[in-house]
Order: structure tokens, then C-alpha cells, then sequence
């Protein structure tokens, strides 16, 4: 070793480091050749030190995936309980670039005519458990419409909708969101769109209902538009209630004949102040007191609910009891805001709990058509017939007698002459008389027979 001043030369220094590193790496082989030779090694150790190095490697690969997934990859989720379900549906079957060859049909608004034709409306959708690629404004999408086994309430089936995309921002899948939003809002605009409940949930009618116009609705004296003052001031008054610390809830009955306009007139109020109609079976088998609540607290804000014959809603088949309603109408936990129109036919059926203000704050009789009534159903038929002939029909036509639903069936009828449409309004009262007075004879035989096979009364009965 050849020192200088006190110090080891460089060139000595490396030398000895390389013999030593030479001396170790000599011992580090030779140790990992008596290893190999180990039978011990080979049989045991050496396949659990290669089978942890792989568990590791893999558990170390799912995470950085896993991590890459959650940094670089964006996804949505909806199901078919959700509006915005169909929204995307609708969404995708129109989008540009959106050409897929596995498809799905769902069929809406289909007519039955004659000879067993039919037309309808097909809406070609992705079909489920595929995935499929398109491009949306540059970004390349991945959607995945997965179908369940097993059925949500009712008898859907219950569906989702996964969209993937490549990014750092969940601002691409909102976007489409609001578009398809927007898409769904301008086409049903000038429609009302109806939900039906399917056990304790809202179901959308697929193809809404076109606006009815409120003049086609012809009511006694000024009680449509009375309604509709009533039904508009309320909505316009969410901050007066609260003021008051009243509940923010009000409440329609319409009774009367059947065949005279309420339900018409609930439809067409709908569609003047653009509301959705929420159709409540109360008769549903799958409804009780608990899903009763939780679909009135869950119908949209502005919509109307509509609970049509309620005096039938109490059968033996149906499971919703007078108190479940009563809480649901206007108890502790009723939802703020809503509008509930109730129809019957039989108006001295119902409990009058169920009918007190409160429940019921406006109740508006809807009879048999007035004088006043026929002219202006004439008119609506034939606006070009002039007034003595209007005259001469509600003449003719004998005042509280029949339904607008009859007398338009007479208008139908004649529809291409106003003059014949008068000549034979006496005969067609005659046959709704004749239809009637029968009516009332099968109904007093039918009461007559039930009465004979009821049980006769015990002695300690009577």
C-alpha cells in the first residue's frame, strides 16, 4: 500500500474497494449456489418467497390502477328510479355519433287501429350488459346499461346507466347532464307530462299528453276560471303561508255526476299553468298507509296530485286505511307545497274528516249541463252557426238533465250539420231517458234478488 503525506493513494483505494466488492460478490454467489443446492430451499422457501413477491407485485398493480382509475377516469351512475334516466336514454338514441349495433327498442305511445294495424313511436337505445364506444365533442366515451336480476317495486326492472371518459374533471358528465336535460325540457314543454305510482314510487308516462286547452272545458257559471285564479294564486304564495306559519298545502274536491268534466278540467288546469299530473291509485294492491305517505311527499313540486273516485278507494282489496290518508294529506310529516285534487261521484260517501278544510279547502260541484252550458258546447262544435241556432239546441235540450259527455257524443255524431244536430237532439233525450229509466229497473231487480239470498234474520237479530 503506497501512502503519501498520511493518505491512502487514490489508485490504491480503488484497487482494494474492487477486491473487496470482488470478495463479497464471491461470497454473495456462493451463498445463493448453496441455496439452489438446498433441498430444503427448492421444495419450500424458495416457492413462498416467489409466490409473496407475486402477491405483492399484484396488490402494488391494482393499486397504481386502482389510483390511475380514481386520478384520470371519470364516471357517472343513474338508475331507472331517477328522471334523469330517461333523459339519457333519450339522450343517446339522438347524439350524432352515437351508431351502435347491439341495440335495444322501447316502444311508447302505441295506437291499435283497424285490420290490426298499429303505429307507435321506437326509441332505439343501447342494449344492456354491452358496452359501447362513441365520441362525445372529442372526448371518447364508454357507456355500460347494466340490467339487474332482481325487480325494483312494481314490476320494473331495475336498470342503470355507467358512462366513462378519460379527464381530471367530472365537468364533461354535468354537461351532458344539463343537455340532455335541456333536450327533455324542450320537448315536453308544450306537453303535460303524467306519472302513475307503481307501488310506493313516481313511474313516468313515456309519451306525455298534449296541453289541453282550458276554453275546452265548459263549466256552469264561472268556476273554471275561479279554479284556476285559486290554483294560481296558491302557487305564487309559498312566502305568505310561511308568514302565517300555515301550512303551505291546498286541497280540491270535485264531485258530482259522472261524465260532467272534473277529471278534464284537472287535465286542463295542468296544462294553462304547465304542471305535471300524478295519477294516485289508491286501489293499488302494493300500496298501503307507509308507501302512501312516501309518494305524496315525494311527487314533483309542481305537479298536481289527482285521486280520482276516492269514495271507491276503501274496498276490501285495498290495503291504505282512512287514518294512513288522513296523515298523508295533512299530517306531521305531509310534503310543503302540494296540490291535491280529489274526485268522486258520490260525495255524501266520504267520511267527513277526509272532506274538512284542510284536506279539501275548495270543494266545487261539477253537475248535469245548464242552459248556458249547451249553447256554449254548441258553439264550441260549430263556431260558425249563429245564435238562433245555438238557441234552438239548449232549447231543446232539457236544463240539468244530461252529461257534457252525452251531449257530446250527440255533437260527434252530427258533427258535419249543426241544423240536424238540433232536429234530433228531442229524440236523442228520449233514448238517454228510455237508457236510464232501464238502468234504474235492472238495478232494483238486482237489490230485490240480493236481499232474497241473504240469510233470513234469527229471532235475537231482529
Amino acid at each position: 500500500m503506497t501512502s503519501v503525506g498520511g493518505h491512502v493513494a487514490p489508485s490504491s483505494t480503488v484497487v482494494e474497494a474492487a477486491t473487496d466488492l470482488g470478495a463479497q460478490h464471491g461470497l454473495v454467489s456462493s451463498a445463493w449456489s448453496h441455496l439452489k443446492s438446498n433441498p430444503y430451499f427448492s421444495a419450500g422457501a424458495g416457492l413462498y418467497t416467489l409466490t409473496i413477491a407475486a402477491v405483492v407485485g399484484r396488490y402494488a398493480f391494482k393499486m397504481f390502477t386502482s389510483n390511475a382509475r380514481r386520478k384520470f377516469v371519470v364516471s357517472m351512475e343513474t338508475t331507472n328510479r331517477d328522471p334523469s334516466y330517461d333523459w339519457l336514454m333519450q339522450w343517446l338514441s339522438r347524439h350524432p355519433t352515437f351508431s351502435f349495433q347491439q341495440i335495444s327498442v322501447m316502444t311508447t305511445n302505441v295506437m291499435i287501429h283497424a285490420n290490426e294495424e298499429t303505429t307507435s313511436h321506437c326509441t332505439f337505445a343501447p342494449c344492456p350488459n354491452i358496452p359501447h364506444w362513441f365520441l362525445h365533442r372529442g372526448w371518447p366515451m364508454v357507456v355500460y346499461r347494466k340490467r339487474q336480476v332482481e325487480r325494483a317495486a312494481g314490476s320494473d326492472v331495475l336498470e342503470t346507466i355507467e358512462m366513462y371518459t378519460m379527464g381530471l374533471s367530472s365537468h364533461v358528465m354535468k354537461d351532458i347532464v344539463a343537455e340532455a336535460k335541456m333536450q327533455a325540457v324542450t320537448r315536453d314543454s308544450d306537453k303535460t307530462v303524467i306519472y302513475q305510482n307503481a307501488g310506493g314510487r313516481w313511474t313516468r308516462v313515456q309519451e306525455p299528453r298534449s296541453r289541453r286547452p282550458l276554453s275546452s272545458v265548459i263549466l256552469d257559471k264561472n268556476s273554471r276560471e275561479e279554479i284556476l285564479e285559486d290554483v294560481r294564486l296558491f302557487l305564487q304564495s309559498r312566502g305568505y303561508y310561511q308568514e302565517l306559519g300555515v301550512p303551505y298545502r291546498r286541497g280540491f274536491l270535485l264531485h258530482g255526476p259522472p261524465g260532467c268534466g272534473k277529471s278534464s278540467l284537472v287535465m286542463a288546469l295542468a296544462g294553462e299553468l304547465r304542471l305535471a299530473i300524478c295519477l294516485l291509485s289508491l286501489s293499488n294492491r302494493a300500496l298501503d298507509d307507509e308507501s302512501l305517505m312516501s309518494l305524496l311527499n315525494t311527487a314533483p313540486m309542481r305537479s298536481i296530485v289527482l285521486m280520482e273516485d276516492i269514495d271507491r278507494a276503501f274496498s276490501h282489496d285495498s290495503r291504505v286505511t282512512m287514518s294512513g290518508i288522513l296523515n298523508a294529506l295533512d299530517g306531521v310529516g305531509a310534503q310543503e307545497g302540494r296540490i291535491v285534487f280529489m274526485t268522486t261521484n258520490h260525495v255524501e260517501r266520504l267520511d267527513a274528516a277526509l272532506i274538512r278544510p284542510g284536506r279539501a279547502d275548495v270543494k266545487v260541484e261539477i253537475g248535469y249541463v245548464s242552459h248556458t252550458q249547451a249553447s256554449q258546447l254548441f258553439a264550441k262544435f260549430y263556431p260558425s252557426s249563429s245564435h238562433r241556432v245555438r238557441e234552438a239546441f239548449a232549447d231543446a235540450l232539457p236544463e240539468f238533465r244530461l252529461s257534457v259527455a252525452q251531449i257530446q257524443s250527440h255533437l260527434f255524431l252530427h258533427r258535419n250539420s249543426a241544423e240536424e244536430a238540433v232536429r234530433t237532439m228531442p229524440a236523442f233525450v228520449r233514448q238517454c231517458d228510455a237508457f236510464e229509466e232501464q238502468l234504474d229497473k235492472a238495478r232494483e231487480k238486482e237489490r230485490k234478488l240480493a236481499k232474497l239470498k241473504a240469510p233470513p234474520l234469527l229471532p235475537f237479530q231482529q
